[in-house]
């Protein structure tokens, strides 16, 4: 990150047992994952987070359903 200048504005924290207490914290939630798409997208949007996803049909559906 120090590399890209970014050390202030990136947060890596590691393994947490409370990831939902961070969701809401997040001014932007990327998920590029093409296995755990639908629970983990569900989980930012009950936090109000915006997301950047893949094209799923899951986040499609879950998508449609937040609008």
């Amino acid at each position: 990150m120090e590399g890209l200048g970014l050390q202030d504005k990136v947060v890596f924290c590691g393994h947490r047992s409370d990831p939902e207490a961070l969701f809401a914290l997040a001014d932007l939630s990327v998920l590029t994952s093409t296995r755990e798409g639908l629970p983990v997208a569900a989980q930012f949007m009950a936090a109000g987070c915006p997301m950047v996803v893949r094209e799923l049909r899951a986040a499609e559906k879950a998508k449609g359903q937040s609008e």
